[in-house]
């Protein structure tokens, strides 16, 4: 099973991000019209801004398809690129399971020997998709959840 955003997710963003760029342009020409400031050299700030944030939103999404998980036949591994194994590890061997809300990385997965994996950045559901996962096939990991998080996590454990 491969955990991480998709391109269904990457399709979501754009849409998202349109609808965000096209809100703000309607919101910003009307008030340049209303205030007589709907000139040519205010056209970058009115349209450009709200399009760059726009774009950026689904450019971030598309920097965590980068990386993903992959458990498969008794072994996690953290794949880049859905092609190349980083790192791998026995799913025997997982000690902790962890939520994190301060290192850039979604979800830190520990092994014995201090060995880590991590997952950078995923949608809500996938993680809990990946938490159920590992709490099916390793009832005896540790489940390290920040208490800002702990409502909307220990639910589904």
């Amino acid at each position: 099973m491969e955990y991480g955003n998709t391109t269904q997710h990457l399709k979501r963003s754009i849409i998202i991000g349109l609808i965000f760029a096209i809100v703000i342009i309607a919101i910003f020409v009307p008030t340049a019209i209303n205030y007589g400031t709907f000139k040519s050299e205010n056209y970058l700030l009115m349209f450009g801004m709200p399009l760059l944030i726009g774009v950026l939103f689904p450019a971030i999404v598309l920097l965590t398809m980068i990386s993903s998980l992959r458990i498969n036949n008794g072994t996690v591994q953290s794949v880049l690129l859905g092609k190349w194994v980083l790192k791998e590890a026995r799913l025997n061997d997982l000690t902790a399971v962890e939520i994190s809300n301060n290192r850039g990385s979604a979800v830190v997965l520990h092994f014995t020997g201090n060995r880590k994996i991590h997952l950078w950045a995923a949608h809500m559901r996938v993680i809990k998709k990946l938490m159920t996962d590992l709490k099916q096939s390793s009832p005896d990991a540790e489940f390290i959840i920040p208490s800002i998080f702990k409502p909307i996590y220990e639910k589904w454990l």
